[in-house]
């Protein structure tokens, strides 16, 4: 997601557009968005059956992701 940030930094000071979101968020084309990577990376887990305990279930993951996205929105803000 910060890498998000730094691609839409550069896309500004280039004059180009960037969609944020779709890096960030959902990418319907590519399906690389950060959020997306997340999930993938998480249905390796779940396959694995590494993630077994009740508070790493799949929602309690999937909550913690996009608690980090909004983390880092905040912390952009302030920036």
């Amino acid at each position: 997601m910060i890498l998000c940030h730094q691609k839409q930094a550069d896309a500004m000071f280039a004059g180009r557009l960037f969609q944020e979101e779709v890096c960030e968020e959902s990418d319907p084309a590519k399906h690389k968005s950060a959020l997306e990577k997340y999930g993938a990376a998480m249905d390796k887990l779940d396959a694995k059956s590494i993630c077994s305990q009740p508070c790493l279930s799949r929602s309690n993951r999937n909550a913690l992701g996009t608690s980090v996205l909004g983390r880092i929105e905040s912390a952009n803000q302030v920036a």
